[in-house]
């Protein structure tokens, strides 16, 4: 939402042309970009065109790449995922958790950060869950700490992601729905795939 927040045609313009300019994820989807959308359609129920939009675009950007490095190490080593999903109350709130907005938590200094967050401080919860996770990961190699609930290891049956907020979860396989949309596009484990031509 950070990076779609300001393209106000995302309102009105159908996600298979809004995806037309975005070339290395056209590309990547080929002749499958309707059956993609389709899988959207259905996982989602009814929103609005831009929300499609916007999740599709965190999937191809942000979402599957990370998974997919998590669930290539998963097999070889221990792993651990989480999804910061504290809402932000800059730009007026409506961007929800949007990307970066863990980086406040994480250095514990939202001061400067006026786009993301306003004049709001994050909820001390939200800012020590992450910390603490981060500090006992570094030293132990496993980020559980008495402020979250019973955070397991990824893993490829049940992939159990940490819904870091005010209200701590554990969520189950939470892109399910999604997945079949990516099934089969080339992440390399960090984007898709892009030429120069795509940033001319």
């Amino acid at each position: 939402s950070y990076f779609t927040d300001p393209v106000g045609a995302l309102s009105f313009v159908p996600t298979r042309l809004a995806l037309g300019f975005l070339p290395a994820l056209s590309r990547a989807l080929g002749d499958r970009r309707r059956d993609a959308i389709r899988t959207f359609r259905k996982d989602l129920g009814v929103r609005p065109v831009r929300a499609r939009t916007t999740e599709m675009i965190s999937d191809a950007t942000f979402r599957m790449p990370v998974l997919a490095v998590a669930d290539a190490m998963a097999p070889r080593v221990p792993v651990w995922v989480y999804r910061f999903d504290q809402p932000v109350v800059g730009r007026g709130g409506k961007l929800g958790a949007t990307h970066g907005a863990d980086l406040g938590a994480l250095s514990d200094h939202e001061d400067g950060w006026t786009d993301l967050y306003g004049d709001e401080q994050l909820p001390d919860v939200v800012v020590h869950g992450l910390q603490d996770a981060v500090i006992h990961f570094a030293r132990t190699g496993d980020p559980n700490h008495d402020g979250l609930p019973d955070w397991p290891r990824y893993d490829l049956q049940r992939r159990a992601i940490l819904r870091l907020s005010t209200d701590p979860a554990i969520l189950d396989d939470p892109y399910a729905g999604h997945r079949p949309a990516w099934v089969g596009i080339p992440f390399d484990g960090s984007v898709l795939h892009a030429i120069p031509e795509d940033v001319e």
